[in-house]
């Protein structure tokens, strides 16, 4: 074993001396800590005076023994306090390599991309083409495969990354607040840079993309916030959907949550019903899970059935009602598999209108049904708009947590 150690050195000394490089060209170059400016969000954007030309945005987290003052590069507005910690530098290029190493000329120190937490791609750059623009991250020896993606939804990835910082906010926490967080409600999620990657490989495949947007927030007059400073929070709102590997347009917060269930990445969120009494009920959702069976006859395909399984408990009720009787109950199954049976049927004909298969019934058949996908594939924009799909919804309530009855309930013995 150490033999085979040794003449496998031996051999890759040998092909890095003959090929008459540098040894130090094989690997990213080397710097002190000190001498480091680790970059923690990429927004990519096209240039708006030149169309021909890529913009980069780079936030990163300022020493603090750095004056603060206005933000780096092209960046406009004062950060002060905390605030000046949050810096940004901008450049251009006719490549997103070529605008980063731009950007070292006017950096104080080394930028370093393997802290890169986020990479944003801008609207208008995404309703292009998203290829050209990670391809660059995808190849790069600094940037990791695990980075996540986002869209900023009607906004450049510049916009988004200034105005958070000069809120005094910190985006990369709020990412990563994201990141960890999204399953509360299921109504976007989470992609990792390596998986955009499988996808835009995949054959027939619609991609969704999680969705950042801007929102603006009535300011609080007795937090004392700084004159001048735009009150705004960074909100991930939905998906974007990609088709041919541009943005076609993006679904709200619903169909966002249907697509999760169809693809099984839905974890947990709430559904609101109404109890037989008509006041609401809070419906938290512990489970969910969809299996497609599709129907075949030869080799074409008829339809597909989505069997879906849905179990929550009873997180809120407004009535002082007793509506946990048997009759109640199985009324209250039946609103929340209508709610869901609902919320999946928009998102199907949203997908079917725009012919983007962002419910997973091609990589489903991939799986299942190898041979007959082969078959058919080449077909699947033609047979995917007018695919019969029918739903079944198993619905069940299991718990009411510390309390089997509301606070004053009417007739109450």
């Amino acid at each position: 074993m150490k033999r085979q150690k040794l003449f496998l050195y031996i051999i890759l000394s040998t092909i890095l001396c003959l090929s008459g490089c540098k040894v130090s060209s094989y690997f990213p170059s080397k710097a002190e800590i000190e001498n480091l400016e680790f970059i923690r969000i990429l927004g990519i954007d096209k240039s708006p005076q030149n169309p021909e030309e890529i913009r980069v945005t780079m936030l990163y987290m300022a020493r603090e023994s750095q004056p603060g003052g206005k933000a780096g590069g092209n960046s406009d507005g004062d950060q002060k306090g905390e605030a000046s910690k949050i810096r940004t530098v901008v450049w251009e290029g006719r490549t997103v390599s070529e605008a980063i190493k731009g950007a070292q000329m006017i950096s104080e120190r080394q930028i370093f991309l393997g802290h890169v937490f986020a990479v944003i791609i801008g609207d208008e750059a995404a309703r292009e083409g998203i290829t050209k623009y990670i391809d660059f991250i995808s190849r790069g020896m600094e940037l990791r495969l695990n980075n996540n993606v986002y869209i900023a939804k009607g906004s450049t990835a510049e916009d988004l990354i200034v105005k958070s910082s000069q809120s005094g906010k910190s985006l990369p926490d709020t990412i990563e607040h994201f990141q960890k967080n999204y399953g509360s409600t299921s109504t976007s999620g989470s992609l990792k840079l390596i998986e955009l990657m499988g996808k835009l490989d995949g054959e027939n495949n619609g991609i969704f993309i999680p969705a950042l947007n801007i929102v603006a927030q009535e300011s609080d007059s007795t937090q004392g916030g700084e004159k001048g400073r735009e009150n705004i929070a960074i909100e991930l709102d939905g998906y974007g959907i990609i088709k041919g590997h541009m943005l076609i347009g993006y679904v709200d917060k619903q169909l966002s949550s249907a697509i999760n269930i169809l693809n099984n990445k839905y974890i947990s969120g709430d559904i609101v019903v109404s109890d037989p009494y008509g006041y609401a009920v809070t419906l938290e959702v512990i489970e969910m899970h969809t299996k497609k069976e599709y129907k075949f006859k030869g080799d074409d395909i008829e339809s597909v059935m989505l069997n879906i399984i849905v179990n929550s408990n009873v997180g809120e009720q407004h009535s002082n009602k007793n509506i946990y009787d048997k009759a109640s109950l199985e009324y209250l199954f039946e609103q929340q598999a209508d709610a869901v049976k609902d919320s999946v049927y928009s998102i199907v004909e949203y997908a079917q209108k725009h012919n983007v298969d962002v419910l997973g019934f091609g990589k489903s058949l991939f799986q299942k049904h190898p041979v007959k996908w082969e078959r058919i594939k080449d077909d699947w924009d033609s047979i995917f708009p007018n695919l019969k799909v029918d739903i079944d919804v198993k619905s069940r309530i299991l718990r009411t947590y510390d309390i089997t009855q509301p606070n004053s309930m009417e007739d109450m013995k």
